[in-house]
């Protein structure tokens, strides 16, 4: 029998059941049926039809297709709903498909595509075969025009940009398969600092492209493009959303912080994971004393929160939250733990900066007074660890700064250290001590500095003249010694009544004609620290006769002459000329006053008795006159 089918006993006779599985053509079958005794046969003609034969209709209608744009899927009717699998065959338009498929769940056959050449109306013959291989055939009627407009592809999915980053070229470009974009724009408009524009594109038409940077961030939104060409319009749409890549990610510390309470904290920083974050602030509650702000990471650029500041309560281990915002306001948190212990002991700083004293200068007022931000330092809890001691006339002593008791040096320094020294000195309290450093030197103020005398001094020789002075603008400690070399006759030496600065004077008086010359006079003080100073010294001889006047009275007798040179005046001055010698008054009779050896000289003999009387004598020389 035909697949499917077999002959059995049913009703004590035979009967042909099942079903059958493939066609068959009609045939005689004889069927022998089996008694207890004997047989019997009969005749029976089956054939079995092919239900799966497909039944195309052919298409009415003709259909039009333009060149380049995807038609929508193209079914033929198959009248046999029993048609099973089916493949079809035939030639259709270039770029088109023929295939077999499902539709309205009966299967038939789907013509599907973008047709790429252009074509005039032409007649296509499709066959169906079916399971078994019978066959139908269908025709349909296809033209492929050319386009008159764009023919934008929709883009899909939604496009992700990032705030800031520039779309990259041909990221969101529109396939274009009809003519020409010569403009393009949107519905609605698109996120700030996006556009679209009409672009060339290489071996292909024109079309549309949205380009820029993203200015702020946009929810993801439906965006309708439009293409105009020379002479119409397409549309298609593209999803966009910009995401704020300004929001910070913090981290959260994994350790605890403790804190010295009135000590600055080095500065803490979180970690931002997000290398754009451009962030508008930094909030959050923190211990007393602490603030959180804006901060760049170092090296990296990257815009964090920063704690920063100087506890000033002590506290306990506390969990702080700070939220950082973003540029556009978006938030992200981070927690810190943090607690701030007291001190059990003095915490003074540093003094960084060299202390420059003077000399014998008092030290002022909490000018080398140490910060303590710990505990009190003890009644005499200050001292000098290294070196041994501070300079001479210099001690550290306990004082009172804003209620805290710490440490401050104090004194006249009484000696000179001229290199920078480090000293430590140490705090001591009730329950422990700190130390901190300080950098002294003490100038040495007593060094002179005397001044140069502008003017030329012009002495006159064997002529007494009142001492000169150099003039000293450092008015601290006495000068040990003034040196120098001085015309004959003069000398300097430390003022006895200053003890500050330097004199010239004459040990007896200048001896000897100089010419115009420039001395150097050096001053040495306390501690050998020297100064020079410049003066001009001319001397020039006398012009005039010198004479010195003769003391006592001479006591003359009547009628004895005076003896030779017994009168004579002393002159250091020019010589006198002959006759250049006058009295006034008149001498007594019998004596004169004449030259003699270059100067005057009363001779004679008196010839009448005279009573005590001064005379003037006026000696004469070749350009002027003296008298004694």
């Amino acid at each position: 029998l035909p697949i499917g089918l077999s002959a059995v006993m049913a009703s004590n006779t035979c009967e042909i059941t099942g079903t059958p599985a493939s066609p068959a053509v009609a045939t005689s079958y004889t069927i022998t049926a089996s008694g207890a005794t004997g047989t019997d046969t009969a005749v029976v003609y089956l054939e079995v039809e092919d239900t799966t034969v497909p039944r195309l209709e052919n298409f009415k209608t003709q259909f039009s297709f333009p060149v380049n744009q995807v038609i929508s899927d193209t079914f033929f009717v198959n009248q046999n709903s029993s048609t099973e699998t089916i493949t079809c065959s035939g030639t259709v338009a270039s770029g088109l498909t023929l295939t077999g498929a499902d539709h309205n769940g009966v299967n038939t056959c789907k013509i599907s595509g973008t047709p790429t050449e252009v074509s005039g109306m032409t007649y296509y013959a499709i066959t169906a075969t079916g399971k078994f291989g019978a066959t139908d055939t269908a025709v349909i009627w296809i033209e492929v025009t050319g386009a008159t407009a764009p023919k934008l592809a929709d883009i899909g999915g939604t496009q992700t940009l990032s705030y800031s980053v520039a779309v990259a070229t041909s990221e969101i470009r529109f396939s274009n398969s009809g003519l020409d974009a010569l403009s393009c724009s949107t519905n609605p408009a698109l996120p700030s600092g996006l556009q679209v524009v009409s672009v060339s594109v290489t071996d292909a038409n024109d079309t549309c492209e949205i380009v820029g940077i993203p200015a702020s961030p946009a929810v993801e939104t439906e965006y309708t493009i439009t293409a105009s060409g020379a002479s119409a319009t397409d549309t298609a749409s593209v999803y966009l959303e910009v995401i704020d890549t300004t929001v910070p990610r913090l981290d959260d510390f994994n350790t605890q912080f403790s804190f010295s309470v009135n000590q600055a904290i080095s500065d803490t920083l979180f970690v931002n994971q997000n290398a754009s974050t451009e962030l508008k602030s930094c909030t959050g509650s923190l211990p007393s004393g602490l603030s959180t702000v804006v901060a760049v990471i170092s090296g990296t650029g990257v815009e964090t929160c920063k704690i920063f500041g100087l506890p000033d309560t002590v506290s306990d281990l506390s969990v702080y939250t700070i939220t950082a915002t973003g540029k556009f306001d978006g938030l992200d948190t981070a927690t810190i733990d943090i607690k701030v212990t007291g001190f059990t002991e003095p915490r003074l700083a540093d003094i960084n900066t060299t202390q420059n004293l003077s000399y014998s200068i008092a030290v002022a007022t909490n000018a080398i007074r140490f910060s303590n931000t710990g505990q009190d330092v003890a009644a005499n809890g200050c001292e000098v660890v290294t070196p041994p001691d501070l300079p001479s006339g210099l001690t550290v002593t306990t004082v009172t700064d804003s209620g805290k008791q710490t440490c401050e040096i104090i004194g006249t320094p009484d000696e000179v250290i001229s290199t920078v020294v480090s000293y430590t000195i140490k705090a001591s309290s009730a329950l422990g001590t700190d130390t901190a450093l300080v950098y002294l030197s003490v100038d040495d103020t007593t060094k002179p500095k005397i001044q140069d005398i502008d003017s030329t001094q012009v002495l006159t020789v064997s002529q007494p003249f009142t001492p000169i002075f150099f003039s000293n603008s450092t008015a601290v400690g006495t000068l040990k010694s003034c040196t120098g070399t001085l015309p004959s006759g003069i000398s300097v030496m430390v003022d006895a009544i200053s003890n500050s600065t330097c004199k010239l004077f004459g040990d007896g008086v200048p001896n000897t004609v100089t010419s115009t010359k420039v001395y150097t006079i050096t001053a040495t003080g306390q501690f050998d620290a020297t100064d020079t100073a410049k003066v001009t010294i001319s001397v020039v001889a006398i012009d005039t006769p010198e004479l010195a006047d003769i003391g006592g009275t001479k006591t003359l007798s009547y009628s004895i002459a005076v003896a030779t040179s017994e009168i004579r005046f002393s002159n250091t001055g020019q010589d006198v000329l002959a006759g250049g010698c006058t009295a006034s008054p008149t001498l007594p009779i019998g004596l004169s006053a004449v030259m003699a050896s270059n100067t005057c000289e009363i001779t004679g003999t008196p010839a009448s008795p005279a009573v005590a009387t001064s005379y003037t004598i006026t000696a004469s020389g070749a350009t002027g006159t003296d008298t004694a």
